[in-house]
């Protein structure tokens, strides 16, 4: 019988699991789908996502969204193919033309799906474990074998073609499995020791830490963004290390957000490049000496661009060629509205998260605290609202300004970054420097304030080295690599789950086909 392994029990995994057995079922020949879990259950990543409510996906994962988009695109375009050919697992599933074949994947399974702001989609339960107990009821109806406590720690061709180190240990592992599978059997053990033999016969193994060795005809790796550093893989190119992102940024001016701890604001969040004229501080940003590092951008990170100076020239009321806007036209990275969390280090909050997939140290982080109030109106909009609290109060202080706008923490401390006291009358001279530190609070970035608060790892093997039709590594016949241990990344809202289920889907259906059709032409091995 032929076999395929997953490696690893989460998201990813489970899906490719899913979609390996349903292939072989669909085509009605005998495949065994073995999952290998290092914890003691599978799914624990899955009971962690959204707080335990599971932010299953988005209602529109566009693939242009995510870092390494032209292979997520397509990949998706691939899987949409598949399910309107009702192939492998879509076989049963009536999905319209426009329905996304994960979505229709998981109705078939008897998940109710619910939409919320920007697409996210949850349970119709909230709860996490809804999600995964309807997995697991797919992966035992379709007869997959679930190994928990079973880390792996290599995956190997059987030719001796695998990772270029070979410790000792594996080479003792291999040699013990292959003698085994040459000693005659005899009695109640022969059935056992055939299935060995068939083992070492297998095209691939899998190591696990026990010293234990797994064949398998085709192996999905599935282990996640901090687990495919530590598994050996025989490729070609080395995956990139693994790096926290979608988390909240540290900032220099920490003892300005320090006394703001735990305060929340609704604001427009910017990101920028440093300013770079030799010698000079630019208005709003740090200072740098020497011009920024020259690269090729994703395609995401042009998007992102592109969409942050639209908002830019809406917010001065000219357009980004004009001589006061080109500057910042030009440094402009990203922009995010939503809340901000302040925290001792630095800032947090979805918008954070996703301005953090673009930002590096030294970029200049700018929040806007009126949104709804552009740049180009701001000083009327200070002068009308001081006149409109004088003809109630009479004397206007700062402190009245702000009052009814901002929390009373963050309006000392934007009056503090402005200059002006609280208690002091409000000049007409000085509404400008209030109002464009309300419309422009900078802070420069770090790097990553909390690694533990960190949803994904970027990092992973590197798009280049697969194949989007099959979800597998070119030349590799029979290895596959999905979700987060590839080098894909997307914003927060159920993308990067999207994701690891569109990919495990893609890689589990390709390799129960490939290996079923091998078998098909050339006999079982």
């Amino acid at each position: 019988m032929k076999r395929v392994v997953i490696v690893g029990g989460g998201a990813s995994g489970l899906m490719a699991a899913i979609g390996a057995a349903r292939t072989a079922q669909e085509a009605g020949q005998a495949c065994e789908v073995v999952v290998l879990e290092q914890a003691e259950r599978v799914g624990k990543s899955i009971l962690a996502t959204g707080n335990g409510r599971c932010n299953v996906s988005n209602a529109r994962p566009a693939a242009a969204l995510y870092r390494g988009s032209d292979y997520v695109g397509g990949v998706y375009a691939e899987l949409a193919g598949r399910a309107r050919n009702r192939r492998g697992p879509f076989s049963q599933v009536k999905a319209s033309l426009h329905e996304d074949p994960v979505h229709a994947l998981f109705a078939s399974l008897g998940l109710v799906l619910c939409e919320e702001a920007e697409g996210r989609l949850y349970p119709a339960t909230f709860k996490a474990t809804t999600v995964l107990d309807v997995l697991r009821a797919a992966l035992d109806a379709a007869g997959a074998v679930v190994r928990t406590d079973a880390a792996a720690v290599a995956v190997e061709r059987a030719d001796g073609g695998a990772s270029s180190a070979a410790p000792a240990s594996r080479e003792r592992s291999a040699a013990a499995l292959e003698r085994t599978a040459a000693t005659p059997a005899r009695g109640l053990h022969a059935e056992a020791v055939a299935a060995a033999g068939a083992a070492a016969r297998r095209p691939w193994r899998v190591r696990l830490a026990d010293g234990s060795v797994v064949g398998a005809d085709a192996v999905v790796v599935a282990v996640g963004g901090k687990g495919v550093g530590a598994l050996e893989l025989p490729l070609a190119a080395d995956a990139a290390p693994p790096a926290p992102v979608l988390g909240p940024l540290a900032v220099r001016q920490a003892g300005r957000t320090k006394s703001l701890d735990n305060n929340r604001v609704r604001c427009r969040a910017w990101l920028f490049e440093p300013a770079w004229e030799e010698g000079s501080r630019h208005a709003s940003g740090p200072k740098s000496g020497k011009s920024p590092e020259k690269r090729t951008l994703e395609p995401c990170e042009r998007e992102a661009r592109q969409a942050a100076r639209e908002q830019l020239s809406r917010e001065a009321g000219v357009v980004c060629s004009a001589p006061a806007l080109r500057d910042e036209a030009q440094r402009v990275k990203a922009c995010e509205a939503g809340e901000v969390l302040f925290r001792r280090y630095g800032v947090s909050g979805i918008a954070i998260f996703n301005l953090s997939r673009l930002a590096r140290p030294g970029d200049e982080l700018v929040l806007d605290l009126l949104p709804h109030v552009r740049a180009c109106d701001c000083d009327s909009f200070l002068f009308r609202r001081r006149k409109l609290l004088a003809a109630q109060f009479g004397t206007v202080t700062y402190a009245d300004l702000l009052r009814g706008m901002l929390l009373d923490p963050v309006a000392r401390e934007v009056a503090r970054t402005a200059q002006v006291k609280l208690d002091d009358v409000v000049r007409k001279d000085r509404l400008a420097d209030v109002g464009r530190t309300l419309k422009r609070w900078s802070f420069e970035v770090t790097g990553i304030g909390d690694v533990r608060q960190c949803q994904l790892t970027r990092g992973g093997v590197p798009t280049s080295a697969m194949d989007a039709r099959l979800g597998g590594v070119r030349g590799m016949d029979g290895l596959y690599v999905t979700g987060e241990a590839l080098d894909v990344d997307g914003p927060c809202g159920g993308y990067n789950l999207h994701w690891a289920w569109a990919s495990g889907l893609l890689a589990g259906m390709d390799a129960a086909s490939s290996v079923l059709s091998a078998q098909a032409d050339g006999g079982e091995a």
